[in-house]
């Protein structure tokens, strides 16, 4: 019963995480919905099931959705997080899913697992934020690849062409070498300004060793209006161009296009940002907004 439900969940899980990728695709986002209601009906069948097989000895659907209650909150936090097409969001396989995993929290919560679950549930909406963050900057890496490899394919000669892209991919690597994943992650997992001071830090201590780190970490303290941030110096700061870092220069000019930024809230800072603004704009229209604005 456990491997069943665990299969079920990690197809969910998968498929959800389609939906978002391909939310502005409209060839593929309705494959993509459709393969997510899919896994949906899987889910509220076995829950369904479970309520029923259980109805006079709760103990079994206890060890499977009881315990740390992750099983349950994983599936609330998809159902919760996945916002659908207007084809698609009165499917009722959303609703029945819902109403069935509603009715096994309520199960739990009357078995005195009430606390469980709440803890749970907040860890798997963490965990969601950090999923799509990784997830928004590998789909904004590769669109701006995919932009980059589609202009080339347009050049003249294919000399040109290789010339430029092994212009492009030697600025990746020496790129790579300057960020850590992990620390990028957990910096666009941040989504109040006050998270960020947490890893200041860290972000200040690697900007000798790996100044992508600091970089990225300074740009969202920018796109969530940090209230702190009296100085953004880029001087002297060779950065990388959009269409290889795009959590730099095409975020920073999404940011700048708040009023809030580009006016009292950046205060003295303007002057050294709008190099990086014209920088950002240059890149900006080859990247979907909500993958720039991944949090």
């Amino acid at each position: 019963m456990e491997a069943k439900i665990d299969g079920v969940l990690s197809r969910m899980e998968i498929a959800a995480e389609k939906v978002e990728l391909y939310c502005n695709s409209k060839v593929k986002l309705p494959m993509a919905e459709l393969d997510y209601l899919k896994t949906l009906e899987d889910a509220r069948d076995f829950m369904t099931m479970m309520v029923a097989k259980t109805s006079d000895n709760r103990q079994q659907l206890a060890d499977i959705f009881g315990g740390d209650c992750s099983r349950i909150a994983r599936i609330r936090t998809v159902l919760d997080g996945v916002v659908l097409s207007d084809m698609n969001c009165n499917d009722q396989r959303v609703r029945t899913c819902t109403e069935a995993c509603a009715t096994i929290e309520k199960v739990l919560e009357d078995m005195g697992l009430g606390w469980c679950l709440k803890k749970a549930c907040d860890e798997q909406k963490a965990n969601l934020g950090r999923r799509r963050s990784s997830l928004d900057r590998e789909a904004a890496l590769a669109l701006a690849a995919a932009q980059v490899e589609q202009a080339q394919a347009e050049a003249p000669t294919e000399e040109v062409i290789s010339s430029s892209t092994a212009k492009v991919w030697k600025a990746a690597d020496q790129w790579a070498q300057s960020i850590d994943e992990d620390f990028v992650k957990r910096v666009l997992a941040c989504s109040e300004a006050g998270e960020l001071h947490d890893l200041e830090k860290e972000a200040v201590a690697s900007k000798s060793s790996q100044i992508g780190n600091w970089m990225i970490w300074m740009v969202h303290r920018a796109h969530l209006d940090d209230p702190t941030l009296v100085k953004f110096d880029f001087t002297n700061l060779k950065m990388p161009e959009g269409n290889v870092e795009p959590l730099i220069s095409p975020k920073l000019a999404v940011a700048m296009e708040s009023e809030d930024l580009r006016g009292s809230a950046f205060g003295g800072v303007a002057d050294s940002c709008r190099v990086l603004y014209r920088q950002g704009n240059k890149h900006i229209e080859q990247l979907s907004p909500d993958l720039i604005l991944s949090k």
